[in-house]
């Protein structure tokens, strides 16, 4: 018979190395698991900041509130009051919506002025020829404006510096940002035969990925091209690197940009761009005192920002990896417009005292 094996006995230093692995795993993920319930609570516990937000946005095609929702994720990180469905521009299908305020706001987002567009058989469609809701018009561009000079904070992105937008509210909201529309815009596909027939001029055999960029009739295709890079400064001093992937304006920037963005790289497909009168290197932020312009389409992200609701949850979540579709909205939109709330907010603080 077998004589029976009675329990290891662990040698004093083996104890000592199970002992401190036993106190590491403690340490690092009794923390974890508790963050999200004692961040909850420290989220909730904290007041919403005294802060008025005006967002814009022409292009809502149904109730998801697609260009506009992911704003509203980051101001309710931030813990500042917004309800996605008050705003001004378009309803969902393109009728009106909510109408400027009387009173003048902290801060005005200008989202989104593309607008709503059916195709010729009516229906709903982002590539129809048809526009059904209203543009962008001078009377509105004077309205930011003048509540700028009396304090406002004003964020602005592509779309606004382009078609549909009245050529007179180019140019106020231009002077307003510092920066002045080429009339190219652009985007990056990961795959060219995909791109609707609407983006597409000529004899189209384009595959793969690529970057496309059009000028009305003009068009400039770089085929095999890497989606463009984002390189700069956030307004914490914080340095980022993201690619981004949404529509995207080519303008000049009268201010030295916060951050610019690389359209390519390679030699040839540089050339190609010098040829149309385009740089290889875009501004892509563009910050004065009082105004914030982003020359892409970053509030069109497809994001759901699970911790927005936690204390710390957006430094969480800049901290992450992401894939390349959302890495510019976690590690620069959303501490770009925390930013942006926390001055606001501080002004308007000081504008209370002072009454």
């Amino acid at each position: 018979m077998r004589d029976r094996v009675g329990p290891a006995v662990l040698a004093p230093s083996e104890r000592r190395a199970h002992r401190m692995i036993t106190l590491a795993v403690a340490v690092v993920l009794v923390p974890l698991l508790l963050w999200p319930a004692v961040g909850s609570i420290v989220w909730l516990a904290t007041p919403w900041q005294s802060v008025d937000v005006v967002a814009y946005d022409l292009t809502v095609f149904d109730d998801t509130y697609r260009e506009h929702r992911a704003f509203g994720f980051a101001l309710e990180s931030a813990k500042a009051p917004f309800a996605v469905t008050d705003y001004v521009g378009s309803s969902p299908g393109g009728a009106p919506a909510d109408p400027w305020p009387a009173e003048r706001p902290d801060l005005v987002a200008l989202i989104d002025a593309y607008g709503v567009y059916t195709n010729d058989d009516g229906a709903l469609d982002p590539q129809g020829s048809h526009r059904v809701s209203g543009r962008f018009a001078a009377d509105d561009a004077r309205t930011v404006i003048r509540w700028a000079a009396d304090g406002t904070f004003v964020y602005g992105e592509a779309s606004l510096l382009a078609e549909p937008t009245d050529p007179e509210a180019i140019d106020l909201l231009s002077g307003l940002f510092g920066v002045e529309p080429t009339g190219w815009v652009g985007r990056w596909f990961s795959h060219l035969e995909r791109v609707p027939e609407s983006l597409r001029r000529g004899d189209w055999r384009y595959r793969g990925p690529g970057l496309v960029l059009l000028n009305g009739d003009d068009q400039v295709v770089l085929s095999g091209a890497e989606a463009p890079m984002g390189r700069g400064t956030l307004p914490d001093g914080g340095s980022f690197v993201a690619p981004v992937q949404s529509w995207f304006e080519v303008v000049a920037a009268v201010p030295t940009p916060d951050a610019d963005l690389t359209l390519t790289d390679d030699p040839v497909a540089v050339r190609t761009l010098s040829a149309a009168g385009i740089p290889a290197v875009i501004p892509l932020i563009v910050r004065t005192d009082r105004t914030v312009f982003v020359a892409a389409d970053a509030s069109d992200q497809p994001v759901a920002f699970l911790f927005r609701k936690v204390a710390g949850g957006a430094a969480f979540m800049r901290a992450m990896p992401h894939a390349s579709g959302t890495a510019f909205y976690y590690h620069v939109y959303v501490p770009l417009i925390g930013s942006l709330i926390d001055q606001a907010a501080t002004t308007s603080a000081d504008r209370m005292q002072t009454r």
